[in-house]
C-alpha cells in the first residue's frame, strides 16, 4: 500500500478522526454473514517514539530501566526496536526482558520473557544505529501496558531518548531486569534507547503514523493517562471495528519546511520519511501544523 498523507490542524482532531476511517480499503470490512477464516500475520508497530539527543542526561552505569508503553493494537508475539542513533559511543545492552505491567513498575511474573537479539541475550548496538529484537510469544492486548526492561552493564553517555514520556518510567541499580516488584530508585518520564514495539497481527492490519509537536505529544495532559490525542484517535477506530494501530511520532523540529525536507521522493513520487524506518507497516501519515 503506498503511504498516504493527510495534512490536519491541530485543533481539527474530530477532521482526523472521522478522515481515518474512510481510508480503510473496502474489503477490510467484513459483514457478519461471513465466516470467520484464518488470518495470515504481519508485523505492525503498536507503540512508537521519536528519538532525540538527550544532551542534558549523564547517561546510564550498571543500572536496569523499567520502561512503561501503552499498546494500540495487539498480538501473539512482540519484538522491540532499540537505538543508539544519537550515540557517540557503542551502547551495550547487557540483557533486556518484556512483560505485561501489573501497576506500577511491577510486571505480571506470567508473561515475562527474555528478549533475544539474533538468538543473543545481549547485543552492542554501534553509534548512529538501532536493532530490532527476535520475536518473543507475548498475548499483547490492545491498550494495554508493557514494561521492556533493559540493563545496561556499563557508561552510556547522553542517551538517545524521547524527552516527554507523559508516564512514569524506572531506574533501579544494577542488573534487575527479571525483578517482579521492580526495585525501583529514581522514575524518568523519558523513553531511553526504546523507539518501538511491534506486534504480529492480522496482515490486514496496518498503522497510522501521527508527526507533530508537543500537541500530539500530549503535553498538558494527564501524567499516565495516555489521554493524547492519538489515544483517542486509536480508541475511536478499534470502537469502529478498524485494526489499525496508531503511532504519535512527536518531535518540535519536524514540522513545517523541515518535516519535508526530510522526505525522500523517489522517481513514481512517492514520500519515504526516514523517521519510519522505525515503524513496521507504518501506511499513512497524519502532519499536525500549527
Amino acid at each position: 500500500m503506498k503511504a498516504r498523507t493527510i495534512i490536519a490542524c491541530a485543533g481539527m482532531v474530530l477532521f482526523v478522526v472521522l478522515s481515518c476511517l474512510c481510508l480503510l480499503p473496502l474489503g477490510s470490512q467484513r459483514t457478519a454473514a461471513e465466516p470467520l477464516q484464518v488470518q495470515e500475520q504481519d508485523w505492525v508497530t503498536t507503540w512508537g517514539a521519536s528519538p532525540v539527543k538527550a544532551g542534558d542526561s549523564a547517561g546510564f552505569n550498571d543500572q536496569t530501566l523499567r520502561l512503561i508503553v501503552h499498546t494500540s493494537v495487539g498480538g501473539g508475539e512482540a519484538r522491540v526496536r532499540l537505538s543508539n542513533v544519537f550515540g557517540a559511543r557503542p551502547l551495550v545492552i547487557g540483557e533486556a526482558r518484556i512483560a505485561v505491567r501489573s501497576s506500577g513498575a511491577d510486571i505480571d511474573a506470567g508473561t515475562d520473557h527474555a528478549i533475544a537479539f539474533n538468538g543473543v541475550r545481549s547485543v552492542t548496538i554501534p553509534p548512529g544505529q538501532f536493532t530490532t529484537s527476535d520475536a518473543v510469544r507475548l498475548d499483547v492486548r490492545p491498550f494495554s501496558d508493557l514494561a521492556v526492561s533493559i540493563y545496561l552493564p556499563g557508561p552510556t553517555a547522553p542517551a538517545t531518548a524521547h524527552p516527554l514520556a507523559l508516564c512514569e518510567n524506572y531506574v533501579a541499580a544494577g542488573d534487575v531486569v527479571g525483578a517482579v516488584q521492580f526495585p525501583a530508585g529514581q522514575t524518568y518520564r523519558r523513553w531511553p534507547f526504546l523507539v518501538s514495539i511491534d506486534v504480529r497481527t492480522a496482515a490486514h492490519a496496518g498503522a497510522i503514523v501521527a508527526f507533530g509537536d508537543s500537541i500530539t505529544d500530549g503535553y498538558g495532559s494527564t501524567i499516565g493517562a495516555n489521554h493524547r490525542w492519538p489515544n483517542f484517535l486509536s480508541h475511536r477506530l478499534a470502537g469502529s471495528g478498524v485494526n489499525l494501530a496508531v503511532v504519535s511520532w512527536e518531535r518540535p523540529a519536524i514540522l513545517g519546511d523541515e518535516i519535508r525536507a526530510r522526505a525522500q521522493i523517489n522517481e513514481e513520487g512517492n514520500r519515504k520519511w526516514r523517521e519510519l524506518r522505525y515503524c513496521s507497516r507504518c501506511d499513512q501519515v497524519f502532519v499536525e501544523r500549527n
